[in-house]
């Protein structure tokens, strides 16, 4: 699964002072914990009518900038306690950031996180959240979302060449 920033052309980037919660497209937002941030987003055409997007954090007061990424609840629907779900992600920043990626799984009154921790570089990054140990009862209806969460991103350009989503069996015990 991909989201729009990555498949159509938006109508429009942002401007400097960017609110906490912003809609970058359906589907996906923009936190960060800054007072007076200046803080601007635009997408990128890439070759073979594809998209990127390129998040810049110039003076920055705040400790996170995060992207929330939500989960369709026609994909949601397929999961299982047997399955992985899989972010891939193509990025880069213009200096070393510590990313946070956490996954929110929520059913009726009960949420669940799971977490990874990387070092955003130039190759590709494979987060891989095996949901088989939560105990989540998944025929219920799950609400799921997950976070890239970066920390301190002042005076940093994070430009994001793919983020997909993808859902496939666990590996079961010989």
């Amino acid at each position: 699964m991909r989201w729009d920033v990555f498949e159509r052309s938006l109508a429009e980037a942002s401007s400097l002072d960017v609110s906490s919660g912003a809609e970058i497209c359906t589907g996906i937002n923009l936190y960060h914990d800054a007072d007076a941030p200046q803080l601007c987003w635009a997408q990128e055409t890439r070759a073979q009518a594809s998209y990127g997007l390129r998040i810049t954090a110039y003076r920055f007061d705040g400790g996170f900038l995060s992207l929330a990424i939500a989960i369709p609840r026609s994909r949601s629907a397929m999961i299982r306690r047997g399955h992985e779900l899989v972010v891939n992600l193509v990025a880069r920043a213009s200096r070393p950031l510590a990313l946070h990626v956490r996954l929110n799984l929520s059913v009726e009154h009960r949420t669940e996180e799971l977490h990874a921790h990387r070092i955003l570089a130039d190759a590709p990054q494979e987060v891989v959240f095996d949901l088989g140990g939560l105990g989540l009862d998944y025929e219920a209806g799950v609400t799921m979302w997950f976070d890239l969460i970066f920390s301190e991103p002042a005076m940093a350009e994070i430009t994001f060449d793919e983020l997909a989503l993808t859902l496939r069996p666990r590996a079961s015990a010989a």
